[in-house]
């Protein structure tokens, strides 16, 4: 009766976190938390600074360290979230829709500006539109 129990509280609990995966703000909450986690360490920080002083001769300084980590965080957000997450999560959801992601074989609709073709482009063929 209990072990009835536990098992059925896990499964409940098992499919509670199935179905918040497949929204994307807890997929990338997720992975941005252990991201931080990880670039945000003291250790890190202190022997980044100590790097750079031995590689470029200067210090950077705690405003300068903070500068340099943020910029980093955001690289591989963007490299982790492109190319790590989504083909990830695309196998582990078996094809299911993920949310703020088109269904796979649809393409997101292209928004045509006036005055340019519908690839969104001036009529030059540039990627900036004229501005009337």
């Amino acid at each position: 009766m209990i072990f009835d129990d536990i098992t059925g509280v896990v499964g409940q609990a098992r499919g509670w976190v199935e179905q918040q995966w497949t929204q994307r703000i807890v997929q990338i909450s997720v992975y941005t938390s252990i991201l931080f986690f990880v670039l945000s360490s003291f250790d890190l920080i202190n022997a980044t600074d100590k790097q750079v002083l031995k590689m470029l001769g200067t210090k950077l300084g705690k405003d300068g360290a903070r500068i340099l980590h943020a910029v980093t965080f955001g690289f591989f957000v963007y490299i982790g979230v492109k190319f790590i997450l989504d083909p990830f999560v695309h196998r582990y959801v078996n094809g299911q829709v993920v949310e703020g992601q088109p269904p796979e074989g649809e393409v997101e609709d292209e928004v045509a500006i006036e005055g340019g073709d519908s690839s969104g482009g001036a009529e030059d063929g540039s990627p900036l539109a004229r501005i009337p």
